[in-house]
This record gives C-alpha cells, sequence and structure tokens, in this order.
C-alpha cells in the first residue's frame, strides 16, 4: 500500500497467495561501488511495479571516508549487520542486494536475478489485509491477519517503511566526488 503526499487520505490492499517479495539494497553516496547498484534499482522498480517490494538502506559506515551520506542511518548499517549474522556470516559490503532471506544475491545480471525472484517466491501461510488512513498530522495503520487453509503458519514481524523516490544528491566530495546521484526507494523511516 503506498501513499504519496497528494494521493487520497485513504488505501488499502490485501495479500496476495504467495509471500510477496522484499529486496534490500544496502548502499551508501560515499561508495563509489554503489552509483550502478542505485541506477539498477530505479530501472527494476519501473519495471517490476508493485510486484516487488524495493527498499534502499544507506549505511553510515562510509560516513566518515570523505562524504557524508544524508539518507545513512547506524539503524539501517545494524539491520544489514543482523540479517549477515542471522545466516551465519560476519561480512557487509556495499552495494549488497538481499533478496528475501538471501543475504547474497548477484543483481548485475537482469535474467539472473529475475530467476532469484521467481525462486523466492513461496506460498503465503498469512493472508494481510492493510488500510492506511491519512489525518492532518497523523497516519493510522490497521492490519488484519487470517491463516490460509490447509497452511503451516508461524510468528511474524510487521515492518513499516517509510521510503522517498526521486532523490537528488550532487556530491562534492569523498569517492564520489564532483557525481550527481539519483536515488528511489530511499528507507527514511523504519519501525
Amino acid at each position: 500500500c503506498s501513499m504519496a503526499a497528494g494521493d487520497a487520505p485513504q488505501c488499502s490492499a490485501v495479500s496476495s497467495t504467495h509471500l510477496p517479495l522484499l529486496v534490500e539494497l544496502y548502499t551508501s553516496q560515499g561508495c563509489s561501488s554503489c552509483p550502478p547498484a542505485d541506477r539498477w534499482l530505479t530501472q527494476r522498480v519501473r519495471s517490476d511495479g508493485d510486484a516487488v517490494n524495493w527498499l534502499a538502506f544507506h549505511v553510515d559506515y562510509w560516513d566518515d571516508l570523505g562524504w557524508p551520506d544524508r539518507f545513512a542511518s547506524a539503524q539501517y548499517t545494524e539491520r544489514q549487520r543482523k540479517r549477515v549474522g542471522a545466516h551465519g556470516d560476519t561480512t557487509v559490503y556495499t552495494p549488497q542486494v538481499m533478496v528475501g532471506e538471501k543475504v547474497r544475491t548477484q543483481w548485475h545480471n537482469n535474467a539472473s536475478f529475475s530467476r532469484v525472484l521467481a525462486d523466492a517466491r513461496t506460498p503465503a501461510s498469512v493472508g494481510l489485509a492493510l488500510s492506511l488512513h491519512r489525518e492532518v498530522n497523523t497516519l493510522e495503520l490497521r492490519l488484519g491477519a487470517a491463516r490460509v487453509e490447509g497452511r503451516a503458519s508461524a510468528p511474524a514481524t510487521v515492518w513499516l517503511a517509510e521510503t522517498v523516490d526521486g532523490q537528488v544528491t550532487d556530491v562534492r566530495s569523498g569517492e564520489n566526488g564532483g557525481v550527481r546521484l539519483r536515488h528511489d526507494r530511499v528507507v527514511r523511516k523504519l519501525w
């Protein structure tokens, strides 16, 4: 469910029979290897639309190396470390693309990545209904869940991410000094 600033004050969505795909890009404006990944994410968002949940987490461990990323957060760095650690690994890097539970995904080849997405589609054990209602200074979220017949369900955690698209930054120093960067699906808040 997505609400832009000028949208109607309400939206709703119902989940499909398969788990929604989540793709996380860990990136930084201070990393010279990240701009191609940021462009890739923008292209994939345009081609895959709402079929995939795309999130760009800007990490802060590059901030001391010449350019502080205005979107970076220690919370996102910690999320990356925890996700990698949960799979018995200790190496975090940028750009790092994660699909669902996979913390190491080759994203450079679109055909290969499309196969990764196809392989990640699994039946949902819970059906969800979500509605958002916006008032002047508040946002109300209602979430309902129902077990899908014949499927075992497990405990779940609900995350709410606020993202922005079309962000442009003129980097003045560091590895990307002199480059204009564009970012989409930038996570600004995560609850």
